[in-house]
């Protein structure tokens, strides 16, 4: 009889042992479970910041290396500011000398490069840099001969911007005095509607 009770005593107590173990067993589980998740989550937190450094580490690297290319496409448009613009229209004043013929700059007008014609028309399509750049629209004035005024137009035609000749219209310089020498009727009046892209002023 005493036997059958140590025997229910101890498979009492081999149980609460049991029950203990496995709560503790359950609660070190627990504590593991949110130490992993935690791990789980600070590495990668910790992946995406080096991949960010990475990425960043590549887009400087970049940069670098298109420095002077940047530059480069830079020099294509017209600085922004009005030294940029006072710069740009001493170029003709230089190209007039150049070929021989005297240059006038008689007027200037801005306008958005994304409020052309083809713009208007797909206004969803708009280029990428739009916002930065605008066109500007310039009318010359100029007076020689025919050939010089020929080869203005032509170096005109080469100097590095992205620029147009919208019209071109040539008078021959009217001739009053018959006694007029030869070299003087052969002066050319010409009027030249340009556009050019220019960078907008910040």
């Amino acid at each position: 009889m005493s036997f059958n009770i140590s025997s229910k005593k101890i498979l009492a107590t081999v149980i609460i042992l049991n029950i203990i173990v496995l709560f503790v067993w359950g609660f070190f589980f627990s504590i593991i479970k949110d130490k992993n998740k935690m791990t789980s989550d600070l590495t990668s937190e910790l992946n995406k910041q080096v991949q960010q450094e990475s990425e960043l580490k590549l887009i400087s690297n970049r940069l670098n290396e298109t420095k002077e290319e940047r530059k480069k496409v830079d020099s294509y448009f017209i600085q922004g500011n009005k030294e940029g613009v006072a710069k740009f229209i001493d170029v003709f004043d230089k190209l007039g000398k150049y070929s021989g013929v005297s240059v006038k700059v008689t007027s200037i007008v801005l306008k958005d490069s994304d409020s052309s014609s083809k713009n208007k028309k797909s206004k969803s399509k708009k280029s990428v840099g739009s916002g930065l750049i605008e066109t500007m629209k310039l009318n010359l004035k100029t007076e020689g001969r025919w050939s010089n005024t020929v080869y203005f137009i032509e170096l005109l035609s080469k100097i590095p911007y992205k620029i147009t000749l919208e019209k071109v219209a040539l008078e021959k310089e009217n001739v009053k005095n018959a006694k007029i020498s030869k070299e003087k009727s052969l002066n050319w009046r010409g009027s030249l509607n340009i556009s050019i892209l220019k960078l907008k002023d910040k």
